[in-house]
């Protein structure tokens, strides 16, 4: 049975110091249809690397930082479920930069 709900990890807050369990807020969500040149991606391996620590804040830096309450990103490498793209079909291997999700 596919599931029709998904959950990702929000940035709740802006970590002072050290990133706590409180500076983040799992949500469920209703997973959408696809759109048009779009894929749906089952994530297998997501990516927590130094560099996010700098997108949770929010000062001038070489990217910007992610807003809060918004989910979080990262690499991610996952198996395409459903497919509205030419180039893609279900059962493909894609990576990307995708929501923690």
């Amino acid at each position: 049975m596919v599931s029709t709900h998904n959950r990702q990890w929000h940035l709740a807050s802006r970590p002072t110091g050290e990133p706590t369990a409180d500076d983040f807020e799992l949500t469920e969500e209703t997973i959408p249809e696809p759109g048009p040149t779009e894929v749906l991606v089952r994530t297998a391996y997501l990516s927590v690397d130094p560099y996010m620590r700098g997108r949770m804040r929010d000062s001038e830096s070489y990217a910007d930082p992610w807003p809060v309450g918004e989910p979080m990103r990262a690499r991610a490498v996952g198996t395409v479920v459903e497919s509205n793209h030419a180039a893609f079909e279900a059962g493909d291997t894609v990576s990307g930069n995708l929501y923690w999700a």
